[in-house]
């Protein structure tokens, strides 16, 4: 698990420093959930509440950190968004024989509003323990990661694996927030009367 955050790690470092794309300074940030989830599973291994806990954290702050760098890309309109809609709504409406609902100033108009969106949700999920906010956000991870597929078709499947993460991670964090709360309700939970043996006097 190391090894591959690590690989991970290596990946989004290369990019961030060779640059050539636009907002490539933001990649580091953006794929902190592919770097996270090895390292969130590797402390869930250790068996414990407390690794569990920690892998809780690392799990909350890298979706955090995702979405916020997304947020921060969609506020600026970044051309590559722009242009992952645009394509998706013109292979959609031929799947659907209607007809474009978005054009480039509406695609920018929506992306003011995602970003405003994973803004809020990148904070409110180091804040609140909510399985809405989670839910919300394994659903829109989900969505972004078919998005490329529709657009790209199965050649941009790497890119669609690439951001399977987005959703997984915080779908990760919700199972590992239900084992902890049974753990915790499992301590807290009175233990059984012993019932008296034929020995004890009564």
């Amino acid at each position: 698990m190391v090894v591959l955050a690590t690989g991970m790690f290596a990946v989004a470092a290369a990019r961030t420093v060779m640059g050539g794309e636009p907002f490539a300074e933001w990649t580091l940030l953006a794929s902190a959930v592919r770097i996270a989830v090895p390292l969130a599973l590797l402390f869930v291994g250790f068996g414990s509440v407390r690794a569990g806990r920690q892998a809780a954290w690392i799990l909350r702050v890298a979706v955090a950190t995702t979405f916020a760098a997304h947020g921060v890309e969609a506020l600026s309109h970044s051309p590559q968004f722009v242009d992952l809609i645009l394509i998706a709504d013109g292979h959609l409406s031929q799947y659907l024989g209607g007809r474009l609902l978005f054009d480039e100033p509406s695609t920018r108009t929506l992306l003011t509003g995602i970003g405003m969106v994973d803004l809020g949700l990148a904070f409110a999920v180091l804040v609140l323990r909510s399985r809405v906010i989670l839910t919300y956000m394994i659903f829109w991870g989900l969505l972004t990661a078919g998005a490329r597929l529709l657009a790209g078709g199965v050649e941009w499947w790497p890119l669609a694996l690439e951001r399977i993460a987005n959703g997984g991670a915080p779908l990760a964090l919700v199972f590992l927030m239900v084992a902890l709360r049974r753990s915790r309700a499992a301590k807290l939970a009175p233990l059984p009367a012993e019932e008296p043996t034929a020995s004890d006097p009564s």
